[in-house]
């Protein structure tokens, strides 16, 4: 049973966007904001612009993200909102460095390390 909702608004995009901590990685972006209605699971949504490049790679990036955040799911803090935005540099990583710049991040966001 999946542990976390997926965010689809706009306006909790963008709500998440204006008051939501960043933090920063090698290969994406993560915006987190304490704001979920239902503290018994957390809600992420997906970003991939067009600066990424075609439909192709956008959607390569977000599936790249959603598997991560399925494999780690019991590590994200419950009852917040996370959106993870893509940047150009993760269609051509490694998948292993990009499982170490997330395993990384979710340490800042949960506070322990650096």
């Amino acid at each position: 049973m999946s542990q976390y909702e997926t965010l689809k608004k706009r306006r909790d995009f963008l709500s998440i966007s204006k008051a939501g901590e960043r933090i920063f990685g090698k290969y994406f972006l993560m915006q987190k904001l304490c704001d979920n209605v239902e503290p018994k699971k957390f809600r992420v949504g997906y970003v991939a612009t067009r600066k990424i490049g075609n439909a192709v790679n956008r959607n390569k990036a977000k599936r790249r993200l959603r598997s991560l955040v399925g494999y780690y799911q019991d590590q994200f803090i419950k009852g917040q909102d996370y959106v993870m935005i893509a940047r150009k540099t993760l269609i051509d990583c490694d998948f292993k460095e990009l499982k170490v710049d997330f395993e990384g991040v979710l340490r800042r966001v949960r506070g322990v390390g650096a």
